[in-house]
């Protein structure tokens, strides 16, 4: 028994360790645009692309959880069936190159492809998706969301505000109310035209902000419970020989 509680003593360490390295942090999945697919993503001349999104505010995501485009919004990659904007669907040109963690607060960073480790954006801009859980504690929430260009919130799937559009870096500050029990956040962000990339996040009162474990995590838990599970058929093999 002393050494099934250890194993389960060390598989609690890992997952702890593990909650410990994802705590107030945004899980991202990051995407990769070719210049000029479709129209709403280019380097060429002096002005950016003059497509644009328009979202009302409460609107929730479609039903492949992307953000959907409301009537007078002029973007070219919208899915013809549910109006879903597709900057951040894997498919017709557009690449999902990985995934990772970015912290809250998030610095100032240059959202740069491939996975925001490129130096530009001469041949492709990158999209990335941030998603993360927190728990309210009743107290006056928040997040400052400042990008260079697009940037799209959504507070338990519904649109809450951001930075829509081509522009230079932009900031919004959005108020989450004060708010208890378990909710969800998401970031979608969308770098449309050069020179820049940046996005810069900053919460109040989301201090337990958690994305999905990543897959090595899952790993190491994985690994946990099979040695836990190895020791309890071992255990009840002996006991079965002494019988």
């Amino acid at each position: 028994m002393r050494k099934v509680l250890l194993g389960l003593a060390a598989s609690t360490a890992l997952v702890a360790a593990a909650g410990a390295a994802n705590a107030a942090s945004f899980a991202v999945s990051y995407f990769e645009v070719p210049n000029n697919l479709g129209g709403d993503f280019g380097i060429c001349c002096s002005s950016p692309p003059a497509t644009s999104v328009n979202i009302s505010l409460g609107a929730a995501l479609g039903p492949d959880g992307m953000p959907v485009a409301e009537s007078g919004s002029t973007a070219i990659d919208v899915d013809a069936t549910t109006h879903e904007v597709l900057w951040w669907t894997a498919g017709a040109g557009i690449v999902a190159t990985g995934t990772g963690t970015l912290p809250l607060p998030l610095p100032l960073t240059n959202m740069f492809p491939p996975n925001s480790t490129g130096g530009g954006n001469g041949s492709f801009f990158e999209t990335a998706i941030l998603s993360g859980n927190f728990t309210g504690s009743g107290a006056p929430a928040s997040l400052s969301v400042s990008s260079d260009d697009d940037a799209y919130v959504y507070l338990d799937g519904h649109y809450i505000g951001g930075n829509p559009g081509v522009h230079g870096t932009q900031t919004a500050v959005l108020d989450l109310g004060s708010l208890t029990g378990l909710h969800s956040l998401k970031v979608f962000y969308a770098d449309r035209a050069q020179v820049d990339a940046n996005l810069a996040i900053t919460g109040v009162g989301l201090d337990t902000l958690s994305g999905a474990p990543e897959p090595a995590t899952w790993g190491l838990m994985l690994v946990g419970f099979g040695g836990l599970g190895a020791m309890l058929r071992r255990r009840r093999a002996q006991g079965a020989l002494t019988a």
